[in-house]
């Protein structure tokens, strides 16, 4: 994984996630009913979730990149509708989402959050109905899951970006190959073996 991106993901779950557990800490009061209280603490331990695969992730930890992963999957769908309503935004997004309003719109429109942010309710009337994707979720998740790797031949050496155990399997096939050309060299080197004497033999 480039390790510029790998920061950059880092940077973003790690902000947004403080940021919204700070907000959502903020938002309930003293006299929160139970239900607002149980769906506050969920998003709490979501949001401090996050930071922690950032962290992880920063540290180039496997388990970091596991569990980020696990927090742009959550991330990535936009549900509305008078059943069910959900979607949580752990930083800045925009989410192309297609929609239909009870006014008598319908198309598709482009949902941007600067913030962390979550919604959660059921039985909205006047709801729209709509299903959306996270952009910056579905860009998260190609680098997160090696989608965006550069080619093996050109991520080795010096001025590849991965460290040199990121590829085992090229690493022992290089490995392999120069073992086996530095045999044939040495054989080279040799020269063709000289015929064997005959034996001597009595007339």
């Amino acid at each position: 994984m480039n390790p510029a991106w790998r920061k950059a993901i880092a940077g973003f779950e790690v902000l947004g996630g403080v940021v919204g557990a700070v907000g959502v800490v903020a938002s309930l009061g003293p006299h929160s009913a139970p239900a607002a209280l149980v769906l506050g603490v969920a998003l709490v331990v979501a949001y401090l979730v996050a930071a922690l695969a950032g962290v992880l992730l920063w540290r180039g930890a496997r388990a970091g990149r596991i569990l980020s992963a696990a927090v742009f999957l959550v991330q990535l769908p936009r549900v509305w509708s008078v059943p069910v309503t959900c979607g949580v935004w752990f930083g800045p997004d925009i989410s192309p989402t297609v929609i239909a309003r009870p006014d008598g719109f319908r198309g598709v429109v482009f949902d941007l959050r600067l913030f962390p942010f979550a919604v959660v309710a059921t039985g909205s009337p006047g709801a729209p109905t709509g299903l959306g994707v996270s952009a910056v979720s579905c860009v998260a998740l190609w680098h997160l899951l090696g989608r965006g790797r550069r080619p093996v031949a050109a991520s080795h050496g010096p001025a590849g970006d991965e460290p040199a155990g990121d590829e085992p399997a090229a690493g022992i096939s290089d490995a392999v190959a120069a073992f086996r050309e530095a045999r044939r060299a040495i054989q080279r080197a040799k020269g063709p073996p000289e015929p064997a004497a005959a034996p001597d033999r009595d007339p």
